[in-house]
């Protein structure tokens, strides 16, 4: 399918997480985190928690899938052309 969002945020998904909890991204997971600029699939939503899955290709080139807490969603995932309403 095609993205239908893409990550706004100057950190990688991983790298904002380990800030807040402050510590360092470990260098082997930096080609495998989300990066800022990466176009998305919301690909599901996580039946037990609500949150989206969304779906991208790391750098290294492989599909990766994450649920994305909603209102980090809403502030750091810009949508890519037409989408339904909370998306």
């Amino acid at each position: 399918m095609p993205p239908t969002h893409r990550y706004a945020h100057d950190k990688g998904l991983g790298e904002h997480h380990a800030t807040a909890a402050s510590r360092e991204l470990p260098a082997e997971m930096r080609d495998l985190d989300l990066a800022p600029g990466t176009e998305v699939e919301v690909a599901d939503t996580d039946e037990d928690t609500g949150r989206p899955i969304v779906a991208w290709t790391d750098q290294t080139g492989t599909g990766r899938r994450t649920t994305i807490d909603p209102e980090f969603f809403a502030e750091h995932f810009e949508p890519l052309g037409d989408q339904p309403e909370g998306m």
